[in-house]
């Protein structure tokens, strides 16, 4: 009997010891998740505060609506004889002209004609969500600009607007221009005012010589502003980083070596992610090395705005750098 009293005893301190294990873990278990739950009503604001400046990162807490206003920042060259964009975000409408990169760092881009007749219109795009924001608003685009001797006649500032998209295709409906007579090699800075239509969803800013420039004719454009109110203000200054980052939303260039890696030991694949999430679902244009890169599936399935996927059959591929290519 002592021995089974023993052993009920023993059985009821066991009992006894499961049950307070039990109430201690029930207790860790509660307080870490009232934990998560705080953590993640903490970061509640956070999600919402990064889905406005994913919406409209580009113009988030600045004076300047346009990116790369001065422009500092050239992803893509800085050289250009065919009409597309040349400084991140600017499009250059060419034609017997070449934009370059001014070699004096305190100015920007520079149209310089090659052919008699010739012409360069450089103009930047507002994107759909940044628009919708500013219907109805009155805003005023401003830039410094400069002619040579040989340049000829007016310039023009114009504004454009579409009410059907924000691609460089749909915004082709003028709203506002401004003609002015430049002076010769002299810095000057013009403006136009204007208000946003209530129906649109695209805008583009430009600016451009009334007519055909003859041969060696120049033009400089630099720190363009677009911003609210009926003046134009000084010029909002801003470091090349920010810019960076803020053209990279649109376009991005790596140079870095990306290589595949073992999974499952069945595929190589690797996911590359961009310097920030991109506007959209960007094209991907990647630079292979001289070594062949065995691709499976290009572009991939699993490719989104912020990375896209390598998928190979050999571990040793790589790319040397890619583009990717959102903008407007």
């Amino acid at each position: 009997m002592s021995e089974l009293s023993t052993a009920t005893a023993a059985l009821t301190l066991a009992a006894s010891e499961m049950k307070e294990a039990k109430e201690s873990f029930e207790l860790v278990r509660q307080d870490a998740d009232a934990a998560i739950d705080q953590v993640q009503q903490e970061m509640l604001p956070t999600k919402a505060e990064v889905q406005v400046h994913s919406e409209v990162f580009a113009t988030h807490g600045r004076k300047n609506l346009l990116i790369n206003g001065k422009p500092l920042v050239w992803q893509a060259g800085e050289s250009f004889t065919e009409t597309g964009y040349c400084a991140d975000q600017w499009f250059a409408n060419l034609s017997g002209a070449v934009c370059t990169k001014d070699a004096d760092p305190a100015k920007g881009i520079l149209i310089s004609i090659n052919q008699d007749q010739g012409s360069g219109q450089l103009h930047q795009l507002i994107e759909e969500g940044v628009v919708q924001q500013l219907r109805n608003k009155e805003l005023t685009f401003s830039a410094e600009y400069e002619v040579n001797n040989q340049f000829d006649g007016d310039l023009v500032l114009e504004v454009f607007y579409s009410n059907e998209g924000d691609a460089e295709s749909e915004v082709t409906n003028s709203l506002i221009t401004k003609r002015f007579t430049p002076t010769k090699s002299v810095v000057g800075v013009e403006s136009l005012t204007f208000t946003v239509p209530s129906d649109a969803l695209g805008l583009r800013v430009a600016i451009l010589p009334a007519i055909g420039q003859p041969v060696n004719s120049q033009m400089g454009l630099y720190n363009a502003q677009l911003e609210t109110g009926a003046s134009n203000t000084v010029f909002e200054v801003t470091p090349y980083q920010e810019e960076l980052l803020k053209c990279c939303r649109f376009f991005y260039v790596s140079k870095n070596y990306h290589f595949t890696r073992n999974y499952a030991n069945v595929n190589f694949n690797a996911d590359v992610y961009h310097l920030v999430p991109m506007r959209t679902l960007p094209s991907i244009t990647p630079v292979f090395p001289a070594s062949s890169f065995d691709v499976a599936i290009w572009p991939n399935y699993l490719d989104s705005n912020e990375k896209f996927h390598m998928n190979s059959s050999s571990g040793g591929s790589c790319i040397s750098g890619y583009m990717a290519d959102a903008r407007l």
